[in-house]
């Protein structure tokens, strides 16, 4: 089957701070979904942030990331989405931070420590392999490691609200769904009886109240189609 090839840009998420919206987040290439190529990655500022290229949406490559003030923070090589090979990491100032060693994930050799006042080598040791993530360590922007967290939050109180409403409707409807929709329903009943609808008050609270969530949740996906920032990579997951 023909692959299906196009430019992605991802931009950063909407604020209050209206002079910042259009600002772009990551832009690359995906291939059937999936990030291919060389990508780039900006702070809100700006500023590079992270730039490297992927393989059927894993890391591959040389992949450098900088502070905010623009140094380098680190620098190294994956493989098949996997740190492999040396590694190092920089201070904001400049001054290096470590030097790591990886093969497939796994630490390798003695990780090196540098003072940071004088920059001479402080100590030597070696990671416990057995204490780290089986599929290793990842390089992260600033916005997918707040994305990250924000899923590992909703899937903490996923168990208990779909045991609260059920499977099926703990799916398709989120909490924060439903407590808007009670609150926007109380607003809107009580302003109709105000207004004499009597107990039609009841059905267009109801209604109008739906009408409103819908929209809003309409509007947050073609948000999130546009800012999320695991698009395309399959090694972010939700």
């Amino acid at each position: 089957m023909p692959q299906t090839q196009y430019s992605r840009t991802i931009y950063q998420p909407l604020s209050l701070r209206v002079w910042e919206w259009g600002r772009p987040y990551a832009r690359g290439v995906l291939v059937d979904g999936k990030r291919s190529g060389p990508w780039s990655f900006w702070y809100i500022s700006g500023v590079l942030q992270m730039q490297g290229s992927y393989e059927n949406g894993l890391k591959t490559g040389l992949w450098t990331k900088w502070w905010k003030n623009g140094s380098k923070q680190s620098e190294g090589h994956f493989l098949q989405g996997k740190m492999h090979g040396p590694w190092t990491d920089w201070l904001p100032d400049g001054r290096l931070a470590q030097k790591s060693f990886w093969e497939n994930g796994r630490p390798s050799e003695k990780t090196i420590v540098f003072d940071p006042e004088t920059g001479s080598e402080k100590s030597r040791f070696m990671p416990d392999a057995n204490s780290l993530p089986a599929d290793g360590y990842d390089l992260v922007t600033d916005q997918e490691a707040r994305f990250l967290l924000r899923m590992a939050a909703r899937r903490r109180l996923a168990a208990p609200w779909q045991a609260l409403v059920g499977k099926r409707i703990g799916r398709l409807l989120e909490p924060w769904q439903a407590a808007l929709w009670v609150i926007l329903m109380v607003i809107f009943y009580a302003g109709f009886s105000d207004r004499g609808w009597g107990i039609l008050a009841v059905p267009a609270g109801f209604t109008l109240a739906a009408l409103v969530c819908i929209a809003l949740v309409f509007v947050l996906q073609i948000h999130d189609y546009y800012t999320r920032p695991d698009i395309g990579a399959v090694q972010i997951r939700s």
